[in-house]
């Protein structure tokens, strides 16, 4: 996992939309598209950005995050948790209405019932439309 490091929101697309995350690492600048990130986590003041085997950590609130990325490719699955819907692959309901999100990679999410309702109602409406990745 990397130190905490800077992170800053490429300007907007024509869209609204960041599109790329420049995450400051050491004395370099690492530019990652949106849509190459597995899930953004809250800890406190800061957010952990997962990235394939990568995790950075950056000073963020997720509500900031949130409101800058593109709703098509990252939704709100739990009050301290964002996913791509793009590498979701299985969503396995609990019984007290919890849910598990099961990513292409094999990282296992939980999704709380207070954010399943509207995530499953755009992720299902968005799936023929939305680009899976590989």
């Amino acid at each position: 996992m990397s130190s905490a490091s800077a992170l800053e929101l490429a300007p907007p697309s024509t869209g609204g939309w960041s599109e790329y995350l420049a995450i400051r690492v050491r004395n370099t600048l690492r530019i990652v598209p949106v849509t190459d990130v597995d899930w953004f986590e809250a800890a406190g003041n800061y957010v952990r950005i997962h990235v394939g085997d990568e995790c950075h950590v950056t000073r963020l609130t997720l509500g900031r995050l949130e409101a800058r990325v593109d709703p098509r490719y990252v939704a709100r699955i739990h009050r301290c948790m964002l996913v791509n819907v793009t590498r979701v692959d299985q969503i396995q309901p609990l019984r007290n209405g919890d849910a598990i999100v099961l990513l292409r990679s094999g990282e296992q999410l939980r999704m709380s019932r207070s954010f399943r309702r509207e995530f499953m109602t755009r992720f299902v409406s968005g799936a023929a439309s939305t680009p899976r990745s590989a």
